[in-house]
């Protein structure tokens, strides 16, 4: 409000309808990604990736736009997890299926800024992300972890990249 007296502020969809019903909220930098109770992915910010899972990576969005579906059709739905990193989105659906956008290369084959299924892995049932990396939780309690591991930031007694999937932890 310009002042020193804090107030909150609703996010809206347009000027005049507000998003509501959330459950999980992720944000990086200058981006926002948001699920709400029906499974439908919201995001607002910098799009500059294509992290918004936005045709026009190089705008910013003051106002949540729901996440496009895959080729840019329809909308992502039924999704019950998300995550964002600096440069990408990433989801789960219903069925454990995990979807990247933006510069989701770890997970896709290349940059894209519609929702794609990785072909890496399914049966997911949790999700997070590096920078260029992502650590995943398998249906059968196993993690996996593949990507940027420069730092050694996977945990896997090495520095270097990890090219495909590599399993960290069991059950």
């Amino acid at each position: 409000n310009g002042g020193t007296t804090q107030s909150i502020r609703r996010v809206k969809k347009n000027a005049n309808e507000y998003l509501d019903n959330i459950v999980k909220i992720s944000v990086e930098n200058c981006s926002v990604l948001a699920l709400d109770t029906d499974g439908k992915v919201w995001g607002w910010g910098y799009n500059g990736n294509g992290q918004l899972g936005q045709t026009q990576t190089s705008t910013s969005e003051a106002y949540a736009i729901q996440v496009k579906g895959e080729n840019d059709q329809g909308y992502l739905e039924d999704i019950i997890d998300i995550e964002l990193s600096d440069r990408a989105g990433y989801a789960i659906d219903k069925d454990g299926k995990l979807w990247g956008w933006g510069n989701a290369t770890a997970v896709i084959t290349s940059p894209t800024s519609a929702p794609k299924k990785s072909e890496v892995i399914e049966d997911v049932v949790y999700v997070t992300a590096g920078d260029a990396n992502i650590p995943v939780m398998g249906s059968n309690g196993n993690t996996y972890v593949w990507g940027s591991n420069g730092s050694g930031q996977l945990g896997l007694r090495w520095t270097g990249d990890a090219n495909s999937k590599t399993e960290i932890g069991r059950a």
